[in-house]
């Protein structure tokens, strides 16, 4: 963020955690800010084994959380996923991971996993193991734009981006545009001691024609950004 943001503060779009299903992230913000109203209905992305939901900012207030960079302004709406857990996800049927201690890891947010299963985790469903790491921290924060190529182009100068061959992901209607960075790196403490994984990553978005909400599409690929 550091690099960006330096020259000028930026406008937040939406901001987004990952979260399981008593985390009660979108409960916390309701609470203490009172303007947000859930737009959609739940909208499902099966390679991932998780749900979403868009809250809007309906009174278009300033929002900031504790660790969020006081540099970003805007009146952001809420991106929340949640992982629907361990019993179902196709993608650890019929895999040798201990479904059990992944289970006891959810319902456990304050014990320390080992980095060895943390990567069997990351190897079938990064989103998960990120999620069991990070919890429901902020995944991620989005910027408006209003020119989505002139910021590809100023901020590719200066950070990786994900998907370099299509870096740019448009929506079905055409007026959702964006591009992710690769995520930062963030020492975690496992059981072996402590390793760099991936933490949060930057979204860039220019919305046409006043468009809402977001586009399951781009969302499903935005989803790998923590890669």
């Amino acid at each position: 963020f550091n690099e960006i943001l330096k020259k000028k503060s930026m406008k937040l779009d939406h901001i987004a955690h990952r979260t399981f299903k008593n985390d009660l992230v979108s409960h916390t913000y309701i609470k203490k800010h009172s303007n947000f109203k859930l737009m959609n209905d739940r909208f499902r992305f099966t390679n991932h084994h998780v749900y979403a939901e868009w809250w809007d900012n309906i009174e278009n207030k300033n929002i900031y959380n504790d660790s969020m960079d006081k540099r970003f302004y805007g009146k952001p709406k809420l991106f929340i996923s949640t992982y629907k857990g361990v019993e179902n996800d196709p993608n650890l049927i019929n895999s040798n991971i201990d479904i059990d201690k992944i289970d006891f890891h959810i319902k456990n947010p304050d014990s320390i996993i080992s980095y060895k299963l943390y990567r069997e985790i990351w190897e079938k469903n990064q989103y998960l193991a990120w999620t069991l790491v990070h919890r429901n921290n902020i995944n991620h924060v989005a910027i408006e734009v209003t020119d989505i190529n002139f910021a590809f182009e100023k901020v590719s100068a200066i950070l990786p981006i994900n998907n370099p061959e299509t870096p740019i992901q448009i929506s079905e209607d055409k007026n959702l545009l964006q591009f992710t960075t690769k995520s930062s790196l963030k020492s975690v403490l496992f059981e072996e001691g402590p390793f760099n994984i991936p933490h949060n990553f930057i979204e860039f978005i220019e919305r046409k024609n006043n468009r809402n909400g977001f586009s399951m599409k781009n969302a499903d690929i935005i989803f790998n950004s923590t890669k």
